[in-house]
């Protein structure tokens, strides 16, 4: 059975095709009629255009629902393959059957005649005004997919990209030079004095140090005066006489090691409490930096949540939007509506 072909007295599908590439001016063109725009929300419109996003002229407050149009779409589609399904079984010739010799014949098929002829053209035309139905809705429901995204993207917290910029940071902890330059100018020279004192002192005293070697050296000369050495032919012995008695030098010695003790432990404890400052400092950094990275964050989570908020608004909005049927798509839509 060939298909039915929905077809509107004085409808001409030749002007859809011309027109079917100018349907945005066309629609953009209809914005001055009061049934397609009365309802718009002209205030959000111009909120989406301040924030470069543009709603295109086939979406409107008026017209019908992405879903509707799919559903418009599908149809439309359906009555296409059922046109070119009748297309495809078109045989203009009467088949009959007989056995031969025998009068009689059976008729096998009828094929198709003037009526169906006639019917070619209009079939093909609403295949063609179908199609750009199709591609119509599909082009619109697209666009109205994009818009959704492109709205809600454009929705901006001036807020939140404030507090992102500026999340607290952690202070750079002090140093020991740091600490030094804010000491005062006695403390910080007697700090000075010990290091210069224990280094000159440390290195004397330390066991390869020169008063330390000369020590041991004496200490030996005294433990063997003499010293018996050949040179070629001769004998020569060195004997050696102490210039200062052995008690003075060991005795300068452990004092020097005393002093030494002594610079060392008041140095290591003015470190000490150049170590504690450094420590207390950080810490206290780091407390305050962590109270205020904890506020921050909860700043950060309210401000996203409003702009989270705000874009689930705009989508909402953007969704409301209705696809527009122009008038020169209407006649068909209206056929297939009514399937």
């Amino acid at each position: 059975m060939l298909p039915v072909v929905f077809w509107a007295s004085g409808f001409d599908p030749a002007n859809i095709l011309n027109n079917f590439y100018s349907a945005a001016a066309q629609c953009r063109s209809m914005a001055h009629r009061k049934h397609i725009f009365a309802s718009v929300d002209i205030k959000r419109l111009h909120n989406m255009e301040k924030k470069n996003v543009t709603v295109p002229p086939f979406l409107s407050d008026n017209g019908i629902t992405s879903t509707s149009a799919n559903h418009i779409a599908n149809i439309a589609k359906e009555n296409c393959q059922a046109l070119e399904g009748g297309l495809a079984s078109l045989d203009f010739h009467k088949t009959t059957v007989s056995l031969i010799g025998a009068p009689e014949e059976t008729v096998v098929s009828f094929g198709n005649g003037e009526d169906t002829l006639s019917s070619i053209s209009g079939w093909l035309e609403e295949m063609a005004v179908c199609k750009s139905l199709i591609a119509y809705l599909r082009e619109a429901i697209k666009a109205k997919e994009r818009l959704v995204v492109e709205a809600t993207d454009a929705v901006s917290s001036p807020e939140l990209d404030s507090l992102l910029e500026n999340e607290p940071e952690l202070e750079e902890p002090l140093d020991e030079n740091q600490v030094l330059d804010r000491m005062g100018i006695g403390q910080k020279t007697r700090y000075l004095a010990l290091e210069a004192k224990c280094a000159a002192f440390g290195k004397c005293i330390h066991p390869d140090g020169s008063f330390s070697s000369a020590r041991k050296k004496f200490q030996k000369r005294l433990a063997g005066p003499k010293d018996i050495r050949e040179n070629g032919r001769d004998t020569l012995i060195y004997s050696y006489y102490p210039n200062v008695p052995a008690s003075d030098v060991e005795d300068l010695f452990f004092r020097l090691q005393a002093e030494h003790r002594a610079a060392q432990a008041e140095l290591n404890g003015i470190k000490h409490g150049i170590e504690v400052e450094i420590r207390r400092d950080a810490e206290a950094k780091r407390n305050r930096w962590t109270a205020e990275h904890e506020k921050w964050q909860g700043e950060v989570a309210l401000a996203r949540e409003a702009l989270n908020a705000a874009r689930e608004r705009k989508r909402e909005e953007v969704e409301k939007l209705k696809i527009v049927i122009p008038d020169s798509l209407r006649p068909i839509y209206e056929k297939l509506r009514q399937l």
